[in-house]
């Protein structure tokens, strides 16, 4: 079996000389596809050949056109027999044992799907939408017919959450290279999407379901976009309602997708999860509330590092939804999630304030990019004659021109911030930045609110902080700004050798 790992190891490494040779095409195919590889007796011989015979195809596209028509009247009976060999793996159900024994293993399926849907695809040879179409209702047709065997599910749930992921990863390879083709697949992209999501929804606490469902939904999403969201409404609230420490920073990456991809059919969907999304990030927080921030020893550290990732990934997720406007009118402030929106806010404010600089850095730039959009947003509703303001722009309102300022000194006095830091620099340059847009948006009223804030808190001298508050009726330039962060630096080294006093 060595020789013929070695003849498939040297086909692919060499396999531009086909283009100099186009009559040895079919034959070098046929190796690959017959006893001699992937029907080989030894199983190291099948597992490299079904993953080498991927990479002599991939290499297809940028090949001569007589080595091209050489391969083209062989691609349906390739397809074929790929199709044959991924039948095994894909027809064994829930056996177990020697009864769930393949000439395949799982990875070298998975060669092989991603093979065929290679070959289907437009960077390849165009094969059109039939052949696709035939691939996906023969995956999704056996995803079915398993997710319909409900006693499999009471004898052993796990067997059978793996055995449906696996199909659904045979998907997901399957349409690896058709991304680019996704409206002309459309209706067989949509299918499997469907029957994909009913699937999970039976066993939505499984972890290698849940995995492999979101990366398949990851792939729509990156394709279909707004296409993908109505059909997830209910994935995406069985995902949140099983959130874990292990599963949080996958779901987060999900619906920051969801966001970015489908912003206005996005709306709902993120309105729907919204608060219970935030209760169960809360409570996974919470689950490492037995650490003792404050032990000298390294016993807990590296459960301390993953809080903060935690943490880190709750700010993140906030950042992609308050920065977009839409979500707070529409979606935030009802009913439902008012009550949480305001308590993210809270958060987000005195996370200027966290000992962490990481987060401190998070909040500081969400407050950025909320300052950024939202003085335009209310001031655009104060310019129209005779409208009124809704109770969403007011609270905005108030947050812009208080609960801000007012944060970002809080955040100076609390002695967090090193004024040697670099992190700590990039923070104060941004609060620098903050006070201008504030200024901007709501003249000296602003100033003289900050001023009695700064007096209140930083303790420093009266000068320093008028030479601070002048420097915003001049330049906008990065130098002047840069300048007001020098100035604010001193002011916080003046104030920390107060505080040491």
């Amino acid at each position: 079996h060595t020789l013929s790992v070695t003849y498939f190891e040297l086909v692919s490494r060499y396999s531009m000389f086909l283009e100099k040779a186009p009559e040895f095409v079919k034959e070098t195919m046929l190796s690959f596809l017959d006893q001699r590889g992937i029907g080989h007796p030894h199983p190291q011989v099948r597992s490299r050949a079904s993953y080498l015979f991927f990479r002599v195809l991939r290499s297809f596209p940028v090949a001569s056109a007589p080595q091209r028509q050489a391969l083209t009247p062989l691609l349906p009976a390739i397809l074929k027999a790929l199709q044959q060999n991924v039948s095994p793996v894909l027809k064994r159900g829930f056996a177990t044992g020697t009864q769930a024994e393949t000439p395949l293993s799982v990875d070298s399926t998975m060669n092989l799907c991603e093979t065929m849907g290679l070959i289907c695809s437009s960077k390849f040879t165009n094969q059109g939408l039939e052949p696709f179409s035939g691939c996906c209702d023969a995956f999704r047709a056996q995803l079915v017919t398993l997710a319909k065997n409900r006693q499999a599910f009471t004898r052993d749930a796990e067997l059978v959450g793996n055995r449906l992921a696996e199909i659904v990863n045979m998907i997901g390879s399957l349409t690896k290279y058709v991304t680019r083709d996704a409206m002309t697949f459309k209706r067989p992209l949509g299918d499997c999407l469907q029957a994909i999501v009913k699937v999970y929804e039976l066993l939505p606490a499984h972890k290698e379901l849940r995995s492999t469902t979101v990366f398949f939904l990851h792939r729509m999403l990156s394709c279909l976009k707004g296409v993908v969201v109505p059909h997830i409404h209910k994935t995406m609230e069985l995902l949140v309602a099983n959130v874990t420490a292990e599963s949080l920073l996958q779901v987060s990456q999900l619906v920051n997708q969801i966001i970015v991809m489908a912003r206005t059919e996005s709306i709902p969907i993120v309105a729907h999860i919204f608060q219970p999304y935030v209760r169960q990030i809360y409570k996974v927080i919470a689950s490492f509330n037995y650490i003792d921030e404050k032990t000298e020893t390294s016993a807990y550290s590296t459960q301390i590092k993953e809080r903060d990732s935690m943490r880190s990934i709750y700010f993140g997720f906030i950042r992609h939804v308050l920065l977009t406007p839409d979500f707070l009118p529409t979606s935030l402030y009802t009913p439902r999630n008012k009550a949480c929106y305001e308590e993210i806010i809270k958060s987000v404010l005195e996370g200027i304030s966290d000992r962490d600089l990481t987060v401190a850095k998070h909040c500081v730039s969400i407050l950025s990019q909320v300052v950024e959009w939202g003085s335009k947003l209310v001031l655009d509703a104060k310019k129209t004659p005779g409208k009124k303001i809704s109770p969403p722009l007011m609270h905005l309102w108030s947050l812009l021109t208080k609960d801000i300022g007012a944060a970002t000194i809080h955040g100076l006095s609390k002695g967090n911030l090193d004024p040697t830091d670099a992190k700590a620099n990039m923070i104060m340059l941004t609060i620098v930045r903050i006070h201008h847009k504030l200024r901007v948006a709501f003249g000296n009223d602003f100033l003289t609110y900050l001023n009695t804030i700064m007096c209140k808190q930083l303790g420093v001298t009266p000068v320093s902080i008028k030479e601070y508050l002048q420097g915003f009726n001049g330049s906008t330039a990065s130098t002047s700004l840069q300048r007001q962060r020098n100035i604010l630096r001193g002011m916080l080294k003046m104030h920390q050798q107060v505080q040491k006093r």
